[in-house]
C-alpha cells in the first residue's frame, strides 16, 4: 500500500469527516429524489394534457389523421351548484386504449346517446352528480346561450384534479349544428418536430403542445429548468460546507501533518493524500445518496397517493398517480456537479497544509 493510499484510508475513517459524509449524502438524496419525483410528475401531467387536452399537435380545421374535435365553453348545473367548463365534442373513437391508459379510471354507461356528457370525477363530486343523473349544460354561442339537458354517461379520473374539474366531453354530433371551431388533435409519439414540419408544409395551420399560450403549458416547460437552478444553488451550499469541513480537519490534524513532514513527506504528497481520501468519501456519499433518493421516489409515490385518498385538500393540486421515470442524464449531470464542486471546495479548504511547519509539533 502506497503512502497516499494509507493516508486516504485513514481519512475515510476520520470522525471529523462524518458530518461531511452525512451532509453530502442528504444533499445527494434530496437532489436525486427531487429530480426523479418532479420530472415524473411533470411528465405525468404532460401526458394527461396531451391525451385529454389538445394532443401533441393541434391542427386548425379537419385533417386526414388524428381526432377531430369541437371546442365550446359552457356552464353545467348540478344538484346544488353550477360550474363553468371547457366542453369538447369528440367522436366515438376518442377514448382509445392510449387515452384510457393515461387515466386512472373511466366509468361509462353502456347506453350512450348524443347528449351523454362525460365529466371528471372532481367536477362530478362538486356538482353531486353520478352516472345516469341528469345535468343541465348551457352552451355559450356568441352572445346567446343554448340550454341542453344531458345525461351523465361517463366519469373519468385522470388523477389531476385541476384538469378533472374543468374539462368535460360531449359527442361531437351534439355541437355540430352550432358552428363551433373544429380542430384535429394528433398524438404522434416520436418524431414530433418532423410531423409538425410536414403538416405545415402541407399548408395546414398547426402547433405543438408546448407552443400553446397556456399557464399550464408554461409551467410544464419552465418547471424542469427551475428545479435544476434550485438544486444547483443547494449544491453550491453543500460545496461551501465541504470546504469548511476540510478546513476544520486540517486544523485538527495539524500535528499529524507536521509529523509527516518531519518524516520526509512532501506537502504535495500530503495534499494529494488528503484530496484522495476526501474524494473517495464524497464519491461514496454522492453515490449512496443518489441510490437512496431513487428508492425513496419509488416508495413515496404510492404513499402520497394513499394519503390523498383520505382527503387532504392541499394534495389535490398535484398529480400523485404517475409512472416513476428516472432522468438519467439530469441525475448524472447533477451528481457530477455535486461531486466536482465538493472536491474543488475541499481542495481549497485544505490549502492550510502548506502553512504547517514541523516546528508546530512543539507549539
Amino acid at each position: 500500500m502506497t503512502f497516499q493510499q494509507l493516508v486516504s484510508s485513514h481519512l475515510i475513517r476520520e470522525r471529523k469527516l462524518r458530518g461531511q459524509f452525512v451532509l453530502l449524502l442528504l444533499i445527494s438524496l434530496l437532489v436525486s429524489y427531487g429530480l426523479v419525483f418532479v420530472n415524473s410528475m411533470v411528465e405525468g401531467i404532460q401526458q394527461r394534457y396531451v391525451m385529454l387536452g389538445d394532443g401533441e399537435i393541434t391542427v386548425q380545421g379537419a385533417y386526414p389523421e388524428g381526432e377531430q374535435v369541437i371546442l365550446a365553453s359552457a356552464l353545467i348545473y348540478g344538484s346544488s351548484s353550477v360550474r363553468p367548463i371547457a366542453l369538447k365534442g369528440v367522436g366515438d373513437s376518442y377514448f382509445s386504449a392510449g387515452r384510457r391508459a393515461a387515466l386512472r379510471s373511466l366509468s361509462r354507461l353502456e347506453e350512450q346517446d348524443t347528449h351523454s356528457v362525460t365529466l371528471g370525477r372532481t367536477l362530478a363530486n362538486e356538482l353531486d352528480l353520478k352516472l345516469g343523473d341528469k345535468a343541465l349544460v348551457v352552451i355559450a354561442i356568441g352572445d346567446s346561450f343554448r340550454p341542453m339537458l344531458c345525461k351523465v354517461g361517463g366519469i373519468y379520473d385522470s388523477g389531476y384534479a385541476e384538469l378533472d374539474a374543468n374539462l368535460a366531453f360531449l359527442p361531437s354530433k351534439a355541437l355540430e349544428p352550432y358552428g363551433f371551431p373544429v380542430q384535429t388533435e394528433l398524438v404522434v409519439g416520436k418524431g414530433l418536430e418532423q410531423s409538425l414540419r410536414q403538416i405545415r408544409e402541407e399548408g395546414y395551420s398547426a402547433r405543438a403542445w408546448y407552443e400553446e399560450e397556456d399557464d399550464l403549458v408554461e409551467n410544464l416547460v419552465t418547471s424542469r429548468k427551475l428545479i435544476l437552478v434550485i438544486f444547483c444553488v443547494i449544491i453550491l451550499l453543500g460545496a461551501y460546507f465541504a470546504s469548511e469541513f476540510a478546513s476544520v480537519l486540517v486544523y485538527d490534524r495539524r500535528r499529524d501533518i507536521a509529523l509527516l513532514s518531519l518524516l520526509g513527506s512532501t506537502r504535495r504528497s500530503i495534499t494529494r493524500a488528503f484530496i484522495r481520501g476526501i474524494c473517495l468519501l464524497e464519491s461514496m456519499a454522492v453515490f449512496l445518496g443518489l441510490v437512496l433518493g431513487i428508492l425513496l421516489s419509488f416508495l413515496s409515490r404510492p404513499l402520497l397517493g394513499a394519503i390523498s385518498d383520505y382527503g387532504f385538500p392541499s394534495l389535490t393540486y398535484y398529480l400523485l398517480t404517475f409512472t416513476i421515470r428516472i432522468p438519467l442524464g439530469q441525475l448524472a449531470l447533477v451528481a457530477l456537479l455535486l461531486l466536482v464542486a465538493s472536491v474543488v471546495s475541499a481542495a481549497i479548504g485544505i490549502r492550510g497544509i502548506r502553512k504547517i511547519e514541523p516546528l508546530s509539533l512543539v507549539a
